[in-house]
C-alpha cells in the first residue's frame, strides 16, 4: 500500500489546499488561486470515491486515475445529491457549471492570465454561501 493514498490524506490536502488558495489571494497571487482551484475539489472528490468504495485508499484502478471533476463526481457516490442542490440553488448551480470546467492544464497558463476578480470567484465558488466544496464536505 506503500503508493496508495490514504483517503484521510486526501481530505487533509483537501483542507490545506483551500487554506493555501486564501493565503495566496492575501498575498495578492491570483493566477495560482484560479489555476489550482479545482483541486480542492478534485481532493474532496477523491475522499468520497474512498468513503463510497469503503476503502481506506484511493483505488489503482486507472477508471479513477483522473482530474476530470465531473467524472469523479460520478465516481463520489454524491452526484445524485449534486443534482438535487442544483434544482434547489441557482448560485449552488452556477457555482458548479463554472468549477466542473476546471482542467489540471491550468498550471501550464501565464502568471498574468488571471486577476483578482477570478481568483475571488473561484474562492466563492468553491466556499462561499453555496460553495461547491464546502457542500462536498457534508458527505464526509
Amino acid at each position: 500500500m506503500q503508493n496508495q493514498l490514504h483517503k484521510d490524506d486526501l481530505k487533509s490536502n483537501s483542507i490545506n489546499k483551500m487554506k493555501t488558495l486564501n493565503i495566496l489571494y492575501d498575498a495578492d497571487q491570483y493566477s495560482d488561486v484560479t489555476k489550482e482551484g479545482g483541486i480542492v475539489l478534485e481532493f474532496s472528490f477523491k475522499y468520497l470515491i474512498c468513503k463510497n468504495l469503503n476503502s481506506n485508499y484511493f483505488p489503482s484502478d486507472k477508471k479513477y486515475r483522473s482530474h476530470n471533476l465531473e467524472k469523479l463526481l460520478i465516481f463520489s457516490g454524491i452526484e445524485q445529491y449534486l443534482k438535487v442542490e442544483s434544482a434547489k440553488d441557482e448560485k449552488f448551480q452556477a457555482n458548479w457549471l463554472y468549477i466542473k470546467n476546471w482542467n489540471i492544464n491550468l498550471r501550464y497558463e501565464s502568471v498574468d492570465k488571471f486577476k483578482k476578480m477570478d481568483a475571488a470567484e473561484t474562492l466563492e465558488v468553491l466556499d462561499g454561501k453555496s460553495g461547491v466544496y464546502k457542500w462536498t464536505k457534508k458527505y464526509w
